[in-house]
């Protein structure tokens, strides 16, 4: 059994579409709906907790139509613009009941084949992907071991390391990271700093490369990722 969580409260300012980013549609379909599907067709048994914030009444519609409702919990968090990720990273916390937690922000599409080889992964894992153009973003710095060292946000970056916002938690690791983080850090923290706190007390996360994983946080992301599964969509 697996808990999923997704976040999916905040303003996508970067996108500036005046919508939440999993609402975004790309080639045809909302970015939510590209990750139900995956996880749907990954996950038998999982239970699905969406943090939802601005718009979120919005949210609550599309999923109202959607086919696999009935395993989905939506939480609100009314404080997304003071309490920011870390506040919604709380809240799913207080309903985790699994060993094993797979977290991702809302505005990933990640294919099936790549969450499938994520869930197989038996120790706690980052997902990355190649960033082809130079942006601003989060990028994986790892140790001798190959395990992750550090997180940093960097400006224009390319290269192989970028750090999509999807992590596998494995043996019950996500509740002690969240409690760490609010125990720590500011309100209005980036959920990478979060996890360098683990980082930095020998906690050992994994890191998987994976294809066809697309994290949409800017307009050109948007037009490079409609044009990489139009492309697909014909070959």
């Amino acid at each position: 059994m697996t808990d999923v969580v997704i976040f999916a409260a905040g303003l996508g300012s970067r996108l500036g579409l005046g919508l939440p980013k999993c609402l975004v549609h790309v080639s045809g379909k909302p970015i939510l709906q590209y990750q139900l599907d995956a996880i749907n067709h990954t996950l038998e048994q999982c239970t699905i907790h969406i943090i939802t914030g601005y718009c979120h009444k919005q949210v609550e519609m599309f999923l109202a139509g959607y086919k696999g409702r009935n395993r989905i919990i939506t939480h609100r968090n009314p404080f997304f613009e003071e309490a920011g990720i870390c506040g919604s990273a709380w809240i799913a916390s207080q309903f985790i009941t699994s060993q094993s937690v797979l977290r991702l922000d809302g505005d990933v599409i990640i294919s099936a084949d790549s969450l499938k080889k994520l869930m197989k992964q038996n120790t706690s894992t980052l997902l990355t992907a190649d960033c082809f153009y130079g942006k601003k973003t989060n990028v994986v710095k790892l140790d001798k071991g190959n395990f992750v060292q550090s997180i940093s946000l960097e400006e224009n970056y390319s290269g192989a390391d970028e750090w999509i916002c999807v992590e596998l938690y494995c043996n019950g690791e996500y509740v002690p990271l969240v409690e760490a983080a609010i125990d720590t850090l500011p309100r209005d923290a980036h959920y990478y700093e979060a996890l360098n706190l683990y980082f930095q007390k020998g906690i050992k996360f994994s890191v998987l490369h994976a294809d066809h994983v697309y994290e949409i946080d800017t307009p050109e992301d948007l037009k490079m990722t409609e044009a990489e599964l139009a492309y697909a969509a014909k070959n």
